[in-house]
């Protein structure tokens, strides 16, 4: 084959490719996004909660479209889980999340970071479950500076004034539900027989997981916010947890070369 018939081949390929990839972020959008019910009473609120993330750089950041790709390695599959174990999972469950329930004296705050603590733990660690995963697939768990670099924008969003933080946490756990549903996809070409094995991604992707995490943020939010200070300190967490969440990713996409 010619050298340009062989260059024309290949951009066919990564075209067809690049298809395939945004078909597949459409069918998370529409799947995990877009069918949202609404919960919250104000406006504020409701589009933070259902719409304000849809065009947010961090849906489509490179990392996301590597993995949906379908032509990560293993060693590549090593680096993301590696990074996102650390962060996204142990860091979350056993550093954040303590660290925010200490933090603030006030009940309503409390009472959710002790919903979220007690549902990771439910039906048990779910870091644990989610290494177990890591472990059926092959993969080592490795240290990761970028994994720190988010654990602590994570304490610096989930340990500023509430408003903050609600918006904070309610940004996290909507992009989560997209984030989870996105790396199973992700993982059927290499990991198929091992997601078959595992409970992390049902319990994510389930009625009590990423979504009702964030139906309890509204909730808390509804309750506790009081004045329009509040609700601009609501907007900027939520939009901070985007941008943290789009570094992570990207660095991780980095740490790939």
């Amino acid at each position: 084959m010619a050298n340009s018939q062989m260059l024309g081949f290949k951009l066919q390929i990564k075209e067809e490719t690049n298809q395939q990839v945004f078909q597949e972020i459409h069918a998370i959008l529409n799947h995990r996004l877009k069918p949202r019910q609404r919960i919250a009473k104000q406006e504020t609120v409701d589009e933070l909660h259902r719409f304000a993330i849809l065009n947010h750089p961090v849906l489509r950041n490179r990392m996301y479209l590597k993995l949906l790709s379908g032509e990560m390695s293993q060693a590549e599959w090593q680096t993301f889980f590696s990074n996102y174990y650390h962060a996204s999972c142990r860091g979350f469950c056993c550093t954040v999340l303590p660290r925010a329930l200490h933090v603030h004296k006030d009940k309503n705050w409390r009472d959710y970071i002790k919903a979220m603590i007690k549902e990771e733990k439910t039906p048990s660690s779910h870091f644990v479950l989610l290494k177990e995963f890591i472990d059926s697939c092959g993969l080592e768990i490795e240290e990761s500076v970028s994994a720190q670099t988010f654990i602590n924008a994570l304490l610096k969003g989930f340990t500023a004034d509430i408003p903050f933080s609600l918006g904070y946490s309610l940004g996290i756990e909507v992009e989560g539900a997209y984030q989870i549903d996105l790396i199973e996809r992700s993982s059927r070409q290499m990991f198929s027989e091992q997601l078959v094995t595992t409970n992390w991604f049902k319990i994510h992707l389930s009625d009590t997981g990423e979504q009702e995490h964030a139906n309890m943020a509204v909730h808390t939010i509804e309750k506790t916010l009081n004045n329009q200070q509040d609700y601009q300190r609501l907007h900027q967490g939520f939009f901070q947890a985007c941008n943290d969440t789009l570094n992570f990713m990207e660095s991780i996409y980095d740490d790939l070369i």
